[in-house]
């Protein structure tokens, strides 16, 4: 068993990790949509640029190999925006559409510009459409956390 000095007997540890390839289960987002773009676009550039954004895909593999026991994966729709008739999934997917609003442009950036050679005027103005498409309540997208 390997031994750390971070957690103890009987301690456990818990990640929060996003996937963002998005998805709908109902087609309303299309292949060409500028958020569909983004997420294939960001683990794109990710892999380019040396770190991969697949990592959550391998959590639980990683836990176990390291020695922990009991290991858990629960994987979670996370919606985009207000579309959900469920009261707590419209507030969920409200709070993920004002998250990308605001958080979009410090995700890509760096990474479009550097790794994927964009200009910063590309990847802003890219950026305004994924932001649209996350507030239309006909697309139904959603990600896994």
């Amino acid at each position: 068993m390997i031994r750390n000095s971070h957690v103890k007997p009987g301690g456990w540890v818990e990640w929060h990790e996003k996937y963002p390839l998005f998805l709908s289960d109902d087609d309303s987002l299309k292949e060409d949509s500028a958020i569909a773009k983004w997420g294939n676009t960001f683990f794109k550039a990710a892999e380019s640029f040396g770190t991969p954004a697949t990592s959550p895909r391998h959590l639980k593999r990683w836990m176990i190999d390291a020695g922990f026991i009991d290991v858990e994966e629960h994987i979670l729709k996370l919606p985009v925006g207000i579309w959900p008739k469920n009261k707590r999934l419209k507030n969920i997917g409200m709070f993920e559409m004002v998250n990308m609003d605001e958080g979009l442009e410090s995700l890509s950036l760096m990474l479009f510009t550097r790794a994927l050679k964009w200009t910063p005027e590309e990847v802003l103005l890219f950026l305004s459409e994924v932001r649209k498409e996350a507030k239309d309540k006909s697309i139904h997208s959603y990600y896994h956390l």
